[in-house]
């Protein structure tokens, strides 16, 4: 079941019983003078969960939704999105230039990533971040998730998770004399599986080949979790354990056996990245404007890096994990309860 979403709500915002300028931020709020507000609203981006209160509202809101510095915050989300996209573009053209005057192929692959990097920011920006309703619905969806819900918990719990199962295996190495006997002890060997090891499902995919795909899935793990749980709740720890055991074994039998192992929790990743996509599809109150659309470019993009950036991907674990959570987010989607709230 999920929980109540009514990040659209202004009145759960927190009171402003001020009557001057006033600044809400880190669970309190203090007086500034109209100067000092604006200084403020210049570095403004929707994940900073700053407020702003002026001397005739009763609630503080996000920057953007105050007539006085609405161009101000606008224009601060363009600036931002055109240095990083302009950043990563410029970035993925000179490796693709590099790699003009040599044989490898890794630094193309690199700036091509980097430029569909700096196409989905630009996505992102001419779909939801240009006009001010998309910006504030991104704005009150952050503070939501910060202030409340679980998310920051559930960001500590997946991160300390990921950790303590990276620390794990770098101590199994050390102990046991290397990442090869580490994986023949407890990894997910499809011989070993076929011969009636089932349990190596439930280890194996918690072991990873190297320190990129490691962290790579720390990452990916800490931004789902965090959003799921605190959109769904704690059903998403079972979707991910559950689609981690069912991906290995849908990459070990239809996966054309290139290797004779598997490794990494990826399937369980896109699972919840699945969810998110499909819940945020079918219940467009869900999400903020954008969101959804960006977290598909996201999912897109990380599988595309996997597949071109190293020639042992699970792409059969991948799309598996998908769709499981696709079809875990069906019903995320029917249970989800979104209030109708009066816009501001």
């Amino acid at each position: 079941m999920s929980r109540i979403q009514d990040w659209h709500d202004i009145d759960a915002l927190p009171e402003n019983e001020g009557r001057t300028w006033a600044i809400w931020q880190d669970h309190r709020w203090q007086e500034a003078d109209f100067h000092t507000v604006a200084e403020k609203v210049s570095r403004w981006l929707p994940p900073d969960p700053m407020l702003i209160g002026t001397p005739h509202d009763t609630r503080f809101v996000p920057p953007v939704l105050v007539m006085q510095f609405e161009k101000i915050a606008l224009r601060t989300v363009r600036q931002n999105l055109f240095n990083t996209g302009a950043a990563f573009g410029l970035l993925g053209a000179l490796l693709l230039g590099l790699a003009a005057f040599g044989s490898m192929a890794q630094p193309v692959l690199l700036g091509l990533l980097l430029l569909l990097l700096a196409g989905m920011l630009a996505t992102d920006y001419l779909v939801a971040l240009r006009y001010r309703d998309g910006v504030a619905e991104r704005a009150m969806f952050f503070w939501w998730l910060r202030f409340r819900t679980p998310a920051r918990v559930a960001l500590h719990a997946w991160l300390a998770f990921a950790v303590g199962v990276g620390a794990l295996q770098l101590m199994m190495q050390f102990r046991l004399g290397g990442l090869e006997q580490v994986f023949f002890k407890y990894g997910v060997m499809y011989a070993d599986v076929e011969r009636g090891e089932l349990w190596r499902l439930l280890a194996g995919p918690y072991l990873h080949y190297s320190l990129f795909h490691y962290g790579n899935n720390l990452v990916l793990l800490a931004l789902t979790g965090a959003l799921t749980y605190a959109l769904f709740g704690g059903s998403t720890i079972a979707l991910f354990g559950a689609a981690n055991v069912v991906c290995a074994w849908a990459q070990m039998t239809f996966g054309g056996r290139v290797f004779d192992n598997f490794g990494g929790m990826s399937g369980g990743i896109y699972a919840l990245a699945g969810a998110l996509i499909v819940a945020g599809l079918l219940n467009r109150r869900l999400l903020p404007k954008g969101f959804g659309l960006l977290c598909i470019n996201l999912t897109v993009l990380g599988l595309l890096s996997a597949e071109l950036l190293s020639s042992s991907t699970a792409s059969v674990a991948h799309l598996g994990g998908l769709l499981l959570g696709g079809l875990a987010g069906i019903g995320y989607a029917r249970c989800g309860c979104t209030p109708v709230c009066g816009d501001r």
